[in-house]
């Protein structure tokens, strides 16, 4: 069981990481911690819009948290690190939704974005790979 778990800007760029301890990040970034128990999909879209300081004109979709995600051009942090005590307590389609929304905005940031990394618990990894390798 890891009781810490540092990341630093020169790791490579796995956008998904697990971890049972605190979480150290060696460099500047914006972090949005989730609430350990989000239960709803505006929860999860508002943490992430006020944390984030999302611009006036997003919607709480999928689509527009995505494209938020992929830019975050407003930031002058270098890395978004999103914290998830727990994963969201979502449907599993959702959840699945979100998962792939988190993947897509690491993988295809936009160029000069900040670099994305999600963080969750060492347990949550089979589900997550399993709810990824769906779509």
């Amino acid at each position: 069981m890891n009781t810490s778990f540092a990341i630093s800007p020169s790791d490579p760029p796995d956008p998904f990481c697990y971890t049972d301890g605190a979480v150290i990040w060696a460099g500047d970034a914006a972090v949005v911690s989730l609430p350990p128990n989000a239960d709803a999909k505006a929860e999860v879209l508002a943490a992430f819009a006020e944390q984030l300081r999302f611009p006036r004109g997003f919607r709480p979709t999928w689509d527009d948290l995505e494209l938020c995600l992929r830019d975050l051009s407003w930031l002058a942090e270098p890395t978004v690190v999103v914290l998830h005590a727990a994963l969201p307590r979502l449907s599993h389609n959702a959840l699945a939704v979100y998962l792939d929304v988190l993947q897509n905005a690491a993988l295809l940031r936009n160029p000069g974005s900040p670099r994305l990394i999600c963080v969750f618990p060492s347990d949550a990894r089979d589900y997550v790979t399993s709810l990824l390798s769906v779509g």
